[in-house]
Parts: C-alpha cells; structure tokens; sequence
C-alpha cells in the first residue's frame, strides 16, 4: 500500500514539473519598434518568448541566442550592416517569420542559421549576397520566402546563393521564389533533404547539389539559368514532377548530371532548353516518363555515361533527339519498353505499342563535329536542322551509337504537375523570312564545307 501511494506521489510531482515547465515554455509576448529595444529583447528573451516587429526599419545586425518567434507585423524591416549578418541564429527551434531583410556583408546571408529545427518563414529577401545560409543544423525549414541579391550587380554574377545548406540534413526547403541570384538554391554535404514547390528564376545553376544523398527535388519550376539543375558528386537523388524550360544561358541544360549515381529523373517537363539532359560520369541512373521536347539536344550521354536505363519517355521536337560518346553502354529499353521518337516512321502491325522497326541515331553532323569542332560554330543554325530532317528519311552513312529495339508508336503520357510562367513570343521555330535567309546561306556554306573535309581526307 505504501508502495502504490508513493509511486502516485512520484508520478503527481513528474506531471506538476512536467505541466509547470509546458507553461513556462509557453513564454511571453514582447512588442518592439526600434533598434535599440530589439537588440534589448534579444539580449533579455528566455525559450519560448515571441518577439513582434511593428512597422519601421531596424538598423543593425541582430543575433538570436534563445529559441524564440522573431516575427514581423506589416512591414518590418531589418536593414543589416556593411559587414556581418542581419540575422545570426545561434540557437535551436528558432522561427523567423515575415520580415524584410537586406543588407550585411559581400560575402555574408541576409539570414544565418547555425542550429537545429530553425524555421525561415514568409521573408522577403533583397539586396543580399546569400539569402539564407544554413550550416551544420538538422532539421530545418525555409519556406515561403522571396529571395534575390544585390539590384546593381544584376548579370553580373558576383553574387550568392538565394539558399545554401551545408551539412544541413532533414531540411525542407519549400514554396520559395528566387531570382537574379547565382544558385536558387545550394545543396552540399547533406542528406535525407526536401526542395519541392520552389520557383528559380534567373540563376546560374537553378538547384544545385554537391555531395549530397537522398535528396528529394520535386514539383520545382526552374527557368532562365545555366543549368536548371546541376547535381554533382550526388547519388540517389530523386527528380520528379519539375518542370525545367528556357534554360539557354551559355549552352544551358535541363537537368546536369555530373558524377551522379543510383538516381531516378522522372515525370518531368524538359522543355525549350539548350540540352534537356545531360549525363557525364553518371551511372545506374535511371531516366523515365519524362517530356523531353524543343530543346537543341534532348539528351547528351558524355564521357563516363554508362549503364543508365532510358525509357518510356517522350523525345519531340528536339533538333537533335541524342547524341552519345561511342563508348558509351547504355540501355535504352527496360523490359521491353523503349522511348517515343517523334521523327521515327511509326509501323505496328501488331498494335501492341512497340514499333516494329528499332530506332536507330547516329547523327552524322554531330560525328563530323566532334571530329572537326571547327563545324560546331554551325551546331544551332538552322542548316543543322535540316540536315537532321534530311537524316531522319534518308539512308546516310553513319555509325550507329543508339539503339531502342522497343521504340514506342504512341508517346506516353505524362501530367505536368507544376504551374509555370509562360513568356510570350518564345519559339523555336524559325519562320521569318531573314531566318529563312539565313538558312539558305547556311545550307550552301554548310555544304561547300562539307565537301571540301570530304576531299582534303581522302587526297
């Protein structure tokens, strides 16, 4: 009996503590409307407080030592120095919610979050180098937020990051805007991440990975940059359901992949790109059910691309559908699906969706390019293209590097899961008479050069 009474003491005095220290956590809410009584309420916070920015401006750099809310309410402003951090978080389970920061060092983040579980919420971020740095925390979450850099260094390329996690595993990056900044968002040394439902725009690389494992990149739009994304030293990277267009800035590429292993590209929108997709020392990936279409080159196989499965996915309407290293060792069926070629004369006398003749690319014009580069300053002309349209009906000699023995006749269908901006007046046709002028000559030069290759090696 003694026994059963103090055990319901004991567990009476655990749920009084346990009840009074959920109180105490609860913390206090504290009003503020200038500098000085903000770094006050930063020096004087316990856990648990929540500190209210009303409207103004806040000069200063301003550091969080307690796990608090520093939120704004209307149009907070925080203005950092000319070296440092406006935000320095120091602390674990911070949340830093709707406020306009700018500011801070050249080589410093309008945010800096250096703990565990911190949450960067609903910010407009401007006139910075990088816009949140992560290092070395676990768990947290950027979401929300409208990053660009510096407005007078823009196409400059002297600046940061919009994101940029080091050794940050468990982060969920989600529901951001970037743009005008070197990388949307940087990824390194992390594992077990999340970068969905993010709008980059105007990047150097859109997303972009390095030493990174099991990260999931999906449901993004990325426009306008080098690479839409650049994933290196990466393996079992997941990219699903993006959609990747207009990245033409010097030679861009949909999706980049550079020592990249044992990951999947799938469900995606490549569209309108220099390259779609580009694989260099990439292995056992796999690439499927993507729409890979207008771009100049639908997919690149560089040097060290070897045992990737390409299938069930649709290739329209790219001047050249692929090229590859002719050492290259790839499978481009599984199972006895291949991909849908739209320049391939479709004959199913079975209909059972395979075509009955394999596809077979060669691309003359790229072999002759890569035997003399001097040609690949003709590669985007439209000359080029037709004489891809000429190869695609006629016998010309040529080694064969690809071959889908299980060419599709209907294209596969594929729901495109993000919502883009689309600009107007973007085509990849070429109509006009000066274009079609320009073809003209570009067919008589393309063929006088030809001809004179063809003499000179054979003399």
């Amino acid at each position: 009996m003694r026994t059963r009474v103090g055990l319901v003491g004991l567990f009476t005095v655990i749920f009084f503590i346990s009840f009074t220290s959920i109180s105490f956590t609860a913390g206090k809410e504290i009003s503020v409307t200038d500098s000085d009584s903000l770094h006050q309420a930063l020096k004087q916070a316990s856990a648990g407080d929540t500190i209210i920015l009303e409207d103004g401006e806040y000069h200063g750099n301003f550091t969080i030592e307690a796990s608090i809310v520093l939120k704004g309410k209307g149009e907070a402003h925080i203005k950092g120095l000319d070296k440092g951090y406006p935000i320095l978080i120091e602390a674990d389970d911070v949340t830093v919610e709707n406020l306009h920061v700018e500011g801070g060092g050249t080589d410093a983040a309008g945010i800096f979050s250096r703990g565990d579980r911190n949450q960067i919420l609903n910010n407009k971020i401007r006139n910075v180098f990088h816009g949140v740095l992560v290092r070395d925390g676990y768990g947290n979450v950027i979401s929300g937020n409208n990053i660009s850099s510096w407005d007078e260094l823009i196409g400059s390329r002297r600046y940061g990051y919009a994101m940029y996690v080091i050794n940050g595993d468990g982060a969920i990056i989600t529901n951001n805007q970037t743009y005008n900044t070197q990388d949307g968002v940087w990824v390194s040394h992390t594992s077990s991440a999340q970068v969905s439902y993010n709008r980059f725009i105007n990047a150097r690389y859109g997303i972009h990975t390095m030493y990174a494992k099991n990260i999931a990149i999906t449901h993004n739009e990325v426009r306008g940059s080098y690479n839409g994304g650049m994933i290196m030293q990466s393996k079992e990277i997941t990219i699903k359901y993006n959609y990747f267009h207009l990245n033409t800035l010097s030679d861009g590429t949909g999706v980049f992949g550079f020592d990249l292993f044992d990951s999947v590209i799938s469900e995606n929108i490549i569209k309108g790109n220099s390259k779609g997709i580009f694989l260099g020392f990439a292995q056992r990936n796999e690439i499927y059910k993507n729409q890979i279409t207008e771009n100049v080159r639908g997919i690149e196989l560089g040097e060290g691309a070897l045992n990737n499965w390409i299938f069930l996915n649709n290739l329209t309407k790219n001047t050249q559908q692929v090229v590859t290293n002719p050492e290259n060792e790839n499978d481009f069926n599984v199972d006895g699906y291949g991909n849908f070629w739209d320049d391939q004369r479709i004959v199913d006398l079975e209909n059972d969706g395979i075509n009955d003749f394999a596809y077979k690319s060669g691309d003359v014009f790229y072999q002759m390019s890569e035997r003399d580069p001097f040609l690949h300053i003709f590669f985007e002309s439209p000359a080029v293209r037709l004489w891809n349209t000429i190869e695609q009906y006629t016998h010309i000699p040529s080694d064969t590097f690809i071959i889908d023995e299980y060419s599709l006749s209907e294209p596969v269908i594929i729901t495109q899961q993000v919502e883009v901006f689309q600009p107007h007046g973007n085509h990849m046709g070429f109509t006009h008479p000066a274009l079609l002028l320009s073809l003209f000559v570009s067919v008589i030069s393309i063929s006088f050069i030809t001809l004179y290759l063809t003499r000179r090696r054979t003399i």
